[in-house]
């Protein structure tokens, strides 16, 4: 039968992964607004503990004699792990590629359905959410360990919900409310805008508090900026990628007209117009430079950008012209490497203090704090990559037998402290805490001090966030969180500290608008809906460019009630009313468990 198995799921997935899932997705029982409960003193896994081998086939471990990477219980955390919940794994692999093809000859190669399964792709996760191949995992909790269960954030229970009313995975990505709830957890902001400190200090100059503020200054570098050495007050990438539009109020993100009863696209948000009425201005009085062609970066929270043209000039030609020669940057995520190291080496040799500072608190504009942000993830996909969040998901597949220590082994990996051994690895060998809590990596674990790239450097070589088949949010956030973390070089560990205290200040706003239901309304990637979207948004981009570009305010106002009429001719509204019925199908499991109940959706 194992057999069997293997060949259906072998032949299913390979054909495509396009597996029909209901429109309508059941209610759940009732559950609590509260945060997660905190785990039991005395957790399930820790009554079972005898030595089990479950196999596993995961698409995130890369086996061969060229890879650097541990076996399972040959490194410091996986041998903590099998020490302490019993479970050896006997891993199937059979290829490097982290895809389906590469799983498929995981599967293929061992003969047999394999106990735990692992993917990565969203088709995969949705594919294999069926008890044909897949445990659900909320009644194996019901049965072996409720404690599980009960300690889960119940809104990330209704995100993994599928169409028969079972959850079978737990998709990594999801913050939970423990997480919101700790005050040096932040959620990065999307968009940053930096200043260049030195030139801040030569001016005699506070950084700003509001728009208006940072008119006058950009004004005052433009009037000064030869004796300054800089040729642009602001550099921005693109005409959109810049914080400045949601301290304006731009929403950039799906919102619900209750009004018209619809979903609705950043694309038509009215505060744009204010926006690119104020940046127009600022083109043309000269304290703003742009990109001579359209650039796009997909990186933004909710809108998955397209490039807008193939005459689009590269990023590194554009950084290569402007860098050193502008006095502040609107941008996306912004990183050391890309960016802000080699302005030290332009302008103020290796011996001079950090460059840059970043615009850490929301902007005022027009006397209010008028930032509009949103955390509207159930998990992080395709779409979502760029802010850094993985993806993916672990199965109980249909063939274990041994189901009991695997929903045990997933409760702990789960739970606090597993995760953090997966994601930290082991106090004392690997890191140190602070009197605050606050993670530092020992020295043989740092980035050395000429590495100024943000990832960990070669910690996975030694098991740490290697086995990482499920996250704790509040965990993964601590590590963010940390002001020293891995990092050694200083222009690092300065941005990173910025990033930290924005992260922590966008939250509070992102939270205001936490709703995972528009997840679901989004559409997913490769479906037409998607391509539509992305089309839409490209013709967009394009206006949006001619309105920064435009000759006068007047011209401004006139292209922007063009652009909207263009964008419903080009199918904006039929768009918005595909997004309104996956919303409207999600919503009710939601609604039912007391969530979002202020949303009206009527008859």
């Amino acid at each position: 039968m194992k057999r069997l198995a293997t060949i259906l799921i072998c032949v299913l997935l390979a054909i495509g992964m396009n597996a029909c899932v209901p429109d309508r997705i059941p209610a759940m029982p009732q559950t609590s607004n509260s945060a997660a409960a905190p785990e039991a003193a005395t957790a399930s896994w820790e009554k079972k503990t005898d030595p089990v081998t479950l196999t596993i086939a995961a698409t995130n471990v890369y086996l061969g004699p060229d890879i650097e990477r541990p076996l399972w219980a040959e490194d410091e955390v996986s041998r903590r792990i099998a020490d302490l919940t019993g479970i050896k794994l006997d891993i199937l692999a059979g290829d490097e590629a982290s895809s389906i093809q590469g799983m498929l000859q995981v599967i293929e190669a061992a003969e047999e359905f394999p106990d735990l399964l692992f993917v990565q792709a969203d088709e995969e996760i949705l594919h294999l959410s069926d008890p044909s191949y897949s445990q659900p995992l909320d009644e194996l909790a019901s049965q072996y360990c409720p404690d599980f269960w009960d300690s889960l954030d119940p809104l990330e229970i209704l995100n993994n919900q599928q169409a028969d009313g079972h959850v079978y995975t737990l998709r990594r990505g999801y913050m939970t409310q423990e997480a919101y709830d700790d005050p040096a957890i932040g959620l990065q902001p999307p968009r940053t805008l930096t200043l260049r400190r030195d030139l801040l200090e030569k001016l005699g100059q506070d950084m700003p508090k509001s728009v208006e503020e940072l008119e006058k200054l950009l004004q005052l570098v433009r009037d000064q900026g030869q004796a300054l050495g800089v040729s642009y007050p602001l550099r921005q990438c693109a005409v959109a990628d810049s914080p400045i539009a949601e301290w304006i109020g731009v929403r950039r993100y799906l919102t619900w007209d209750e009004e018209a009863g619809l979903v609705r696209t950043p694309l038509r948000d009215p505060n744009w117009l204010t926006y690119f009425q104020l940046i127009n201005r600022w083109y043309r009085e000269g304290l703003l430079i742009l990109p001579e062609t359209e650039i796009c970066w997909r990186n933004d929270y909710d809108l998955p950008w397209a490039y807008a043209s193939e005459e689009t000039i590269s990023a590194s030609k554009y950084y290569e012209r402007a860098m050193g020669l502008e006095f502040a940057t609107a941008t996306g995520r912004v990183s050391v490497n890309e960016s802000l190291y080699p302005v030290r080496k332009k302008v103020n040799g290796d011996a001079a203090p950090f460059a840059y500072i970043m615009v850490e608190e929301p902007l005022t504009y027009e006397g209010e704090i008028r930032l509009q942000a949103a955390d509207h993830r159930a998990y992080w996909d395709e779409q979502h990559t760029a802010l850094g969040y993985t993806r993916g998901g672990l199965f109980i597949t249909s063939g274990c037998v041994q189901r009991e220590r695997a929903i045990l082994f997933m409760q702990f990996l789960k739970g606090r402290e597993g995760a953090q051994l997966v994601s930290w690895g082991v106090e004392g060998i690997h890191y140190e805490l602070d009197d605050q809590g606050n993670l530092m990596y020992l020295p043989e674990y740092r980035n050395d001090e000429d590495f100024i790239n943000e990832k960990i450097h070669a910690l996975s070589e030694h098991g740490v966030d290697y086995w990482n088949w499920m996250d704790n949010s509040w965990v993964e956030g601590r590590l963010d969180a940390s002001p020293v973390s891995y990092y050694t070089n200083q222009d690092a560990l300065t941005l990173h500290q910025m990033r930290v205290r924005a992260g922590q200040n966008y939250k509070a706003y992102a939270a205001k608008n936490k709703n995972p239901v528009f997840h679901f309304a989004e559409p997913a990637v490769g479906t037409e809906a998607y391509t539509a979207y992305i089309r839409l948004q490209d013709e967009w981009y394009h206006g949006a460019w001619e309105l920064v570009h435009a000759p006068s305010e007047e011209a401004v106002a006139e292209g922007w009630e063009k652009l909207m009429g263009d964008m419903t001719m080009a199918g904006l509204d039929s768009l918005e009313a595909e997004m309104t019925v996956r919303f409207k199908d999600a919503l009710p499991p939601y609604q039912a468990a007391g969530y979002f109940t202020e949303i009206k959706i009527g008859s």
